[in-house]
């Protein structure tokens, strides 16, 4: 089988992962960046290039990320990957899907709409209105609308200090996404979800007088067992975003039973991989195989 794997601007632990574990099934791996990746349109048929390279029929893809640009250039390929996936390929994450799920925003709505517990979230282009917010929920996190790994979020319990930061992004024209702080989130749980259900999970704790758990800001992880409650609210997160696959990472809220943060939708499983020693690239092949 044919299969292709788009990346962003680097190819990183976890594609190496997927390309090891494909060649082992012995399966033809096509590695290419999402900038160098065109599509050819006519009444012959569709036909793809990796770098000026023309691929042979792709039966499976693994969109792993989109890279950087402009909305014209990332328009682009996003217009030539949903070309793959009407060529008939499959595409892990679909297409859409996975734009959903990197816009944090969206994915809170679309949670919400499906009745998941999220943080109140605000998201708007106006300092102002983010302050009016600030003061409202007493603490407060900015997240970028698309980002990972907690680079660039910021906690406020001052709303008038959270009003100078809304002010510069105001400026340089960012968009301004403000969430109520989970105390809770300091010590949240990752599953990591493959079709319907959950193959491995991991408790992660911030550093001492830190409050991201992130494994990239130096939170520690362990191995861990979700209760029924939490591998169905993690599926039913992930479903309702339709993905094939997705890290979901949930706080417990004192008394008010589970909350979700986020749901990445092009996941790493480097740390989790350590923490349980599960083969999450080989789950992921396997269950993508039996979509093609």
């Amino acid at each position: 089988m044919n299969i292709l794997i788009v990346h962003g601007k680097d190819i990183d632990r976890n594609i190496e992962d997927l390309t090891k574990e494909a060649k082992e099934l012995g399966h033809n791996v096509t590695l290419v960046s999402a900038v160098d990746l065109s599509g050819y349109v006519s009444d012959k048929g569709p036909v793809f290039y990796a770098s000026g390279t023309e691929l042979d029929k792709q039966n499976l893809v693994f969109l792993r990320g989109l890279g950087r640009g402009t909305c014209e250039r990332i328009t682009k390929r996003i217009g030539v990957l949903t070309h793959l996936e009407l060529s008939g390929a499959k595409v892990i994450n679909p297409v859409e899907p996975l734009l959903n799920g990197r816009n944090k925003f969206l994915t809170m709505c679309n949670l919400a709409r499906a009745s998941i517990p999220v943080p109140p979230t605000l998201m708007t282009e106006s300092a102002l209105q983010a302050y009016k917010a600030a003061k409202m929920m007493k603490q407060v996190v900015y997240k970028p609308i698309i980002g990972s790994m907690g680079y660039g979020s910021m906690k406020f319990e001052d709303p008038d200090l959270a009003y100078n930061a809304f002010q510069s992004l105001e400026m340089m024209g960012r968009p301004i996404m403000v969430q109520k702080y989970i105390p809770s989130a300091c010590k949240d749980t990752r599953v990591f979800v493959i079709g319907k259900r959950v193959v491995a999970a991991m408790a992660r704790e911030a550093p001492p007088g830190k409050w991201k758990s992130n494994v990239s800001q130096g939170g520690k992880t362990s191995p861990a067992t979700p209760t029924n409650e939490l591998t169905e609210l993690a599926v039913k997160a992930t479903e309702t975003l339709g993905l094939e696959y997705s890290g979901v990472d949930v706080a417990e809220v004192s008394n008010q039973g589970y909350c979700v943060l986020e749901v990445n939708a092009s996941p790493s499983w480097q740390a989790l991989k350590q923490t349980t020693s599960v083969n999450i690239a080989r789950e992921l092949l396997l269950h993508a195989l039996q979509k093609c």
